[in-house]
């Protein structure tokens, strides 16, 4: 069977659009309520270039490109949330990539969003997914990871597509990140659970830093 990733590149990415659509939630409103959004703007941070994988329309990019006048670039693997993007957020640039092969140089960005995505990334790609994330990302960038909020880690059947065996897997994917040593945490926000799950979200802002978490002795 094909990965987990390859299923929401080739089709369940639209039908994950196309549920948002129903939702009647405008990109505006999304803005408002955004987690990462709120954890730039509160600390007041330096970036030029900003990559996000799994970027839906490119919503929140075409917001950070309006408000700090950086460069955007969208990682995402539904074609038709690309085309809805393209047409609505002309100074996005869109990538049809999941996070396993991410079409860019080597620390081309000093900001990475990666945004409730890493729990529907096959196991089997997941530290790959990581250093593609952390290989784009240039030292002292910034790197946002939100996802599920959980005490231990945990797989659930994914509900939307109950006649093929595919699982979310919830575990603090920033933790991952940290407990390399490279990454260092710099602000986090919790809020309610969404979507009507009973667990909550969690969102970090980290810096990247290769040295400042190994102290001279």
């Amino acid at each position: 069977m094909d990965t987990q990733d390859n299923i929401f590149m080739s089709f369940e990415g639209d039908r994950y659009l196309e549920r948002r659509k129903k939702s009647n939630r405008s990109d505006q409103q999304r803005i408002k309520e955004d987690i990462p959004l709120k954890l730039i703007e509160r600390n007041n941070i330096n970036f030029n270039k900003v990559a996000e994988v799994g970027a839906y329309n490119g919503f929140r990019l075409a917001h950070l490109s309006e408000k700090y006048a950086c460069q955007t670039v969208a990682f995402e693997p539904s074609i038709k949330a690309i085309a809805d993007g393209k047409k609505k957020y002309p100074n996005v640039k869109f990538h049809h990539n999941t996070a396993v092969q991410l079409d860019a140089n080597d620390s081309d960005f000093d900001m990475v969003i990666i945004d409730f995505v890493f729990h529907w990334i096959d196991r089997k790609n997941l530290l790959r997914s990581v250093a593609e994330i952390d290989r784009i990302l240039t030292e002292d960038g910034w790197l946002i990871v939100g996802d599920f909020w959980v005490d231990h880690p945990q797989r659930r059947r994914y509900h939307h597509l109950s006649e093929i065996e595919l699982w979310t897997y919830k575990q603090n994917y920033w933790d991952i990140f940290l407990s390399s040593n490279c990454y260092q945490l710099f602000d986090s926000i919790s809020n309610n659970s969404i979507n009507n799950e009973i667990i909550p979200r969690y969102c970090t802002l980290m810096k990247k830093s290769l040295t400042s978490g190994y102290p001279i002795e």
